[in-house]
């Protein structure tokens, strides 16, 4: 796994730049993602989840690379618009970012738990039994990292991934959302001292 991160994240960085924004929103996804295994302890998978969550947008990198321009209009559109980006990727382009990186995910020959992790972290629903707590956890941490910007709220999550980690109310995921922003804030502070 951590041959597929180093890798993934050298070659895309020398290839398409540094993209910082993207790497900085990943690292926090895949923070979040741990923590949120730990939560539901699914300590057995964390290590997959963390690079899950570290490599989730790689079809948005490749986009960004190669289609800047589309990318940054349909950021507009669906700021503007109010609809999640990956919807209006599709509408645009034919296929969204999750769909084109976990495409480039299993043309590398990365497992198919990562590959299917990548793929579904915007429609959690499509992933079968075996990738559910991985894909779960995923996109629920990438949520927390768009809730946080006010771009989404409870009502418009997955019901099956707010059962799945007990999120019954506005309430408790604003909860879950602080103590999560909290743990990754507290590492930051570490990791600078």
């Amino acid at each position: 796994n951590l041959i597929y991160s180093y890798g993934t994240i050298t070659t895309l960085s020398k290839k398409y730049g540094k993209l910082e924004s993207i790497w900085e929103h990943s690292n926090k996804v895949s923070f979040y993602s741990a923590e949120l295994a730990k939560m539901i302890n699914a300590k057995n998978i964390i290590e997959d989840i963390t690079i899950s969550g570290l490599l989730h947008d790689l079809g948005k990198i490749i986009i960004v690379s190669l289609e800047s321009e589309n990318m940054k209009k349909i950021s507009g559109i669906a700021s503007q618009k109010n609809i999640a980006s990956h919807l209006v990727e599709e509408l645009v382009m034919g296929i969204n970012h999750a769909k084109l990186g976990g495409m480039i995910a299993e043309h590398w020959n990365f497992p198919e738990n990562l590959v299917r992790a990548i793929e579904y972290h915007h429609s959690p629903g499509f992933a079968t039994e075996e990738f559910i707590p991985l894909t779960y956890c995923v996109y629920l941490a990438n949520s927390m990292t768009e809730y946080e910007k006010g771009m989404v709220s409870f009502r418009i999550l997955s019901k099956e991934v707010l059962d799945y980690f007990k999120i019954t109310n506005d309430e408790v995921l604003d909860k879950l959302h602080k103590t999560l922003k909290t743990r990754y804030e507290q590492r930051l502070k570490d990791n600078k001292e």
